[in-house]
């Protein structure tokens, strides 16, 4: 029979195991959902569609003229709705918050300036961007739902075993 204190040991490492898998899970889930409506909804984005309608093209500090030339010279052209950047920056500021409040405060103005920054740059409309936290939550729930039905498990002596049947031994 295991000590309490083994016992919170393990436990305390498949959690935080169970948190990487949940969140592994989640972004994958952001990932390929989006790129899945990049397929169903190609939609592209105003720095293309609209080029015309602008007084004047952006122009960066320092890379402006390698990353235009960067995304021009892309092929994919179709990659617009919804917004990833948005969806995925939320995603992490919600796993953040959840997991290490203290990096999630150092994390939020960055973040809400990239997703600023997708409407100012024209990468996205704001519909997109819009659009990003109805994906975010649905990777939140799937990520969930999932995790919450497998047992928490931990590796005692080389193989995997649940901390259910820890506690019972």
């Amino acid at each position: 029979m295991r000590d309490s204190g083994s016992v919170r040991g393990f436990e305390r490492a498949s959690y935080l195991q169970r948190d990487f898998e949940r969140f592994t899970l989640g972004y994958t889930v952001v990932m390929l959902t989006n790129y899945v409506c990049y397929i169903l909804v190609p939609a592209i984005g105003p720095r293309f569609y609209l080029a015309g309608n602008f007084v004047a093209p952006l122009h960066g500090l320092y890379f402006g003229p390698i990353l235009e030339h960067a995304f021009k010279a892309s092929p994919y052209f179709r990659d617009c709705f919804p917004s990833g950047h948005t969806a995925l920056t939320l995603y992490c500021l919600y796993n953040a918050r959840k997991l290490t409040p203290r990096l999630f405060r150092v994390m939020l103005v960055p973040a809400l300036g990239l997703i600023t920054a997708t409407l100012v740059c024209r990468f996205h409309y704001g519909v997109d961007v819009l659009c990003g936290p109805l994906l975010t939550t649905f990777a939140v729930v799937v990520a969930e739902a999932i995790t919450r039905r497998q047992p928490v498990m931990t590796m005692v002596d080389g193989r995997r075993v649940s901390l259910e049947s820890l506690e019972r031994s």
